[in-house]
């Protein structure tokens, strides 16, 4: 048995992957559930805007200032998308990061919101608006709103590609023994359901805030032996 793990530890370690004793390679011997993270896990983590829904001039304005010094995945999504365009961003004062909703700030004396349709006040979210807002979500976007109190300005729908070896992965897991696969995201239920089912996971837990993935990979401890896969 002590030939086998050392074996098992200095193989893996050949191909980069760093076991720090035996008891924690038998116990990997005993897992049945996997849970992984979307972004830059399942995905490659490079997000891009693919549709653009324009309501005022000052759309990509407003969203590049708003997002500029962010180091969030869908702001560098949103700020790439900013930088095709021949738009002079402008200084904002007294940024307020919302979790789970977005960034707001002040331009031009004026506050703005960017993020998620979360953070719209009910003014804003009109019959039309949330027309457009369900149809990218129905076809699997991740949605990012640029507002202030008065109206959208503009709605964005930002995808990230699937890794292309993800679903062989997911197959090879399960012909292993692994029992169930899940995918935990703060992103909403149609996308976390597209990616889920492209790449043949078991279950997927979608709008999820950071501190709410601790808690869920905390209670499927309660059912199985499970590991947790993020970049």
């Amino acid at each position: 048995l002590a030939i086998a793990i050392v074996s098992g530890i200095t193989r893996n370690a050949r191909n980069g992957i760093l076991i720090k004793g035996g008891v924690f390679l038998e116990q990997l011997g005993k897992i049945d559930t996997i849970a992984f993270d979307k972004t830059g896990t399942l995905t490659k983590g490079e997000p891009f805007v693919e549709v653009l829904k324009v309501y005022d001039e000052q759309f990509l304005t407003i969203a590049g200032s708003v997002e500029n010094h962010s180091s969030h995945p869908l702001a560098k999504a949103v700020m790439r998308k900013v930088a095709e365009s021949s738009v002079t961003l402008a200084e904002t004062t007294d940024s307020v990061t919302l979790p789970g909703q977005g960034i707001s700030a002040i331009v031009n004396g004026e506050r703005y919101f960017v993020g998620n349709e979360k953070g719209l006040s009910e003014t804003v979210l009109t019959d039309s608006i949330q027309e457009e807002i369900t149809a990218l979500k129905n076809q699997g976007y991740t949605l990012v709103t640029v507002a202030n109190d008065e109206k959208v300005l503009g709605l964005m729908g930002i995808t990230d590609e699937v890794r292309g070896e993800s679903k062989q992965i997911i197959k090879e897991l399960h012909q292993a023994g692994i029992k169930h696969t899940v995918m935990l995201t703060g992103d909403h239920q149609q996308t976390a359901k597209k990616v889920s089912e492209k790449i043949g996971l078991s279950n997927y837990y979608a709008n999820l805030l950071p501190d709410e993935k601790v808690k869920k990979v905390k209670e499927l401890t309660k059912t199985g032996k499970i590991a947790m896969v993020a970049t």
